[in-house]
């Protein structure tokens, strides 16, 4: 497919985009610019299948990968029916995260299954990861807001307050054991669980960007917004599939937001994302923008037999930032930087490479103790005064030992450490954390949040909750439901290194 071609399809591709004849009712897939009934005086509307569940209406099994995305060695190929008052409309997809492996798997045992779309990479060529809508079963480890009641929540008024309106977190489905990876590296068992416990895995055609995409449109959804409301979006990552092409456009014309939006990418490793939290706050509170989206996402990568391959991990999270409905007010920040180079990647090299020793003492825990303990001087606040501690989390030691440094509690530190169960996140890491937080907080009380990214620098932000946040407790999908889902699936490390090097 050329480049040209493949520009003018991505509003149908991203968003499974038809076309309705308003005279008529006729609906048309794909896009029509006019009624084949009504004629060229008909007047036509966007319609877009990939806000809908379908229903598998056939399809066949392939045991053999494609010559364009060979990563897949069997899937299913399925037609999707959506309904539209009298039309019946059929997309042709892929059932993702499944893999028939024995001959026994047929079509039929598939038809009449109700699926959801999600974006998705549908093939690679020397240019582009072309990505589109594919689908999963609604009742397979994915909860879908789709399933949830539907509509833009009312406001009275804007907030004296800015912060979070509106979270969202996607974790893969896979995952793969710790002690599997030892193995693999011909170690015992029971050696390197300091590192994580677990950790979350891609799909063969997930990447930072479908991550993305998940966790922006479920924190658009908990907020409660018009995605035309919201004016800016900045992604924070380290493993963007592209040098130059930035994840935050895609973000823009995939989950549908106005174009008329500012859209960039932001590089400061794992705290990337989080870096402009009081910039986007500051930015509402003086009327330039209405609301901003910030997410984190990385599919983190280690080379293999290094000790990160046993940390790394695969997710994504958002946030929506605004001055309506505020679950959680920005209460004070602080940031502490300086030139530490204790993790880098330079241009052209797959994997990144570490200072051992020297990413702890001098880089994590200096810069996140400086960070914290200036927002606590700054703002007169004690680790008593916090109920909740979240911070960027590279394994399972570093996160519980700065909080002790810092003075908190197992009760105060543990809700938000996720990193046993998914490993490193990178710039999603300190976010997701953040998310679980916002799961179970209750009213009036307060989160410290202090990311840090290598380079080095660290960013603390006090939250306070308010009781909107349990207005909004049926549409968040929470951390727990990912993490803890007993439909998740153990992998081989073989599986593992293929999923992560594609």
């Amino acid at each position: 497919m050329s480049e040209p071609i493949t520009w003018r399809s991505l509003k149908t591709n991203y968003r499974i985009r038809g076309s309705r004849c308003r005279d008529c009712g006729k609906i048309y897939f794909p896009p029509k610019s006019f009624c084949d009934y009504e004629g060229r005086k008909s007047r036509i509307e966007d319609i877009f299948f990939g806000e809908q569940i379908g229903k598998i209406y056939s399809g066949s099994v392939n045991r053999e990968p494609t010559a364009k995305f060979e990563y897949l060695n069997s899937f299913l190929s399925i037609y999707v029916t959506f309904r539209e008052k009298n039309n019946k409309i059929l997309i042709a997809g892929r059932l993702t995260d499944l893999t028939p492996h024995t001959d026994e798997v047929t079509i039929s045992s598939f038809i009449g299954e109700e699926v959801v779309p999600r974006f998705r990479r549908v093939y690679d060529d020397e240019l582009i990861h072309y990505s589109r809508l594919q689908f999963s079963l609604l009742g397979d480890y994915y909860e879908s807001h789709l399933s949830r009641e539907p509509g833009i929540l009312e406001r009275k008024g804007e907030s004296k307050k800015v912060g979070i309106v509106g979270y969202g977190s996607y974790i893969p489905k896979y995952r793969i054991k710790v002690d599997e990876v030892a193995k693999a590296h011909g170690k015992a068992g029971g050696i390197y669980t300091g590192a994580a416990k677990e950790k979350s895995v891609p799909f063969f055609d997930e990447d930072t960007r479908t991550f993305a995409v998940e966790a922006a449109e479920r924190a658009i959804f908990h907020a409660g917004l018009n995605k035309g409301e919201i004016d800016v979006v900045a992604v924070g990552t380290e493993s963007n599939p592209y040098v130059v092409y930035p994840i935050a456009a895609t973000l823009v014309d995939s989950c549908g937001l106005d174009e008329y939006v500012n859209a960039y990418d932001v590089h400061f490793a794992c705290k990337a994302a989080t870096s402009q939290i009081d910039l986007m706050c500051g930015a509402i509170q003086s009327g330039i923008y209405r609301n901003a989206l910030i997410v984190g996402s990385d599919d983190s990568q280690a080379k293999p037999r290094d000790p990160l391959d046993y940390s790394v991990g695969a997710g994504s999270a958002a946030l929506v930032l605004g001055r309506e409905k505020v679950i959680a007010v920005l209460e004070d920040s602080a940031h502490y930087s300086s030139d530490t180079p204790d993790f880098y990647r330079r241009e052209g090299e797959k994997y990144p490479s570490h200072g051992q020793r020297f990413t702890g003492e001098q880089a994590y825990f200096k810069h996140i103790t400086k960070a914290g303990e200036a927002l606590m001087k700054k703002a007169n606040l004690k680790p008593s005064d916090f109920d909740y501690f979240v911070t960027h989390q590279p394994n399972r030691k570093f996160p519980r030992s700065v909080a002790r440094t810092l003075g908190f509690s197992s009760e105060q530190y543990e809700l938000g450490n996720i990193v046993d169960y998914v490993g490193n996140l990178y710039a999603g890491s300190s976010v997701a954390g953040l998310c679980a937080v916002l799961d179970k907080a209750r009213e009036e009380e307060r989160i410290l949040m202090v990311p840090y990214g290598s380079g080095a620098g660290s960013d603390a932000y006090s939250f306070i909750v308010t009781k909107e946040i349990e207005n909004k407790r049926n549409r968040s999908i929470t951390l727990d439901s990912q993490v803890f889902n007993t439909k998740r699936e153990y992998v081989s490390y073989e599986f593992y290194r293929k999923a992560k090097d594609k």
